[in-house]
């Protein structure tokens, strides 16, 4: 018999964030292969995020690590910067996270 062990791993990646390429701002960003979702915090968001925000009800439950709740907001399309690489993708907006923005592997 096999088994095959996957472990999710974090690194702190130099990212930058908006809603457009020219208006990118650099934020402090972990790569976490064990998370799904993009994530953001509220302090991260740029002025106006307000508009952009899409509501998502009770279609997402997220926990921590140590297996808290982790309430979602809302849902956010926003541009990121890693070095020369750029994408338009999804985050979920959250009012408390340990670190100020996550990218997971969804």
């Amino acid at each position: 018999m096999s088994a095959v062990l996957l472990v999710a791993r974090n690194y702190k990646v130099a990212a930058s964030i908006g809603f457009g390429t020219k208006s990118l701002s650099p934020t402090n960003t972990v790569l976490d292969t064990g998370c799904g979702p993009n994530l953001v915090r509220e302090d991260q968001l740029p002025t106006g995020w307000q508009a952009h925000l899409t509501p998502t009800g009770e279609e997402y439950r997220l926990h921590s690590a140590s297996r808290t709740d982790i309430p979602v907001l809302g849902r956010i399309r926003m541009s990121v910067q890693l070095g020369t690489f750029g994408v338009r993708t999804s985050f979920l907006f959250v009012k408390t996270l340990d670190v100020p923005c996550i990218l997971g592997t969804s």
